[in-house]
């Protein structure tokens, strides 16, 4: 089975010409190796891209576990959550190419 990141290493090493991926690991592709790689969106733009139909946006949630945990892990866990909310997560999100719902 051939997984999403090893498309890249199939590309430079001249055994792929070309391969779909999620956009935020071509990204990181690109910005790796700007001589090796190039976006080319299948529906959108570079600037904006739109999945085509029948492709869909995943969603990932954080959230807390319930449970008989140490005052340290509940403390950990909300300082996990309260970085998860921030607006610098939220601009890391944005650097990768990916959006919060």
């Amino acid at each position: 089975r051939i997984m999403h990141r090893e498309i890249p290493w199939a590309i430079a090493a001249k055994k792929a010409d070309a391969g779909v991926i999620f956009y935020h690991v071509a990204l990181h592709a690109v910005r790796t190796f700007p001589n090796k790689f190039e976006i080319v969106p299948l529906g959108g733009t570079l600037e904006s891209p739109q999945p085509l139909p029948g492709n869909q946006i995943g969603t990932q949630l954080a959230v807390r576990v319930k449970g008989a945990w140490s005052a340290k892990q509940l403390e950990a866990r909300e300082r996990l959550m309260q970085a998860l909310s921030s607006s610098q997560f939220t601009r890391i999100l944005t650097d990768h190419g990916l959006r919060r719902p």
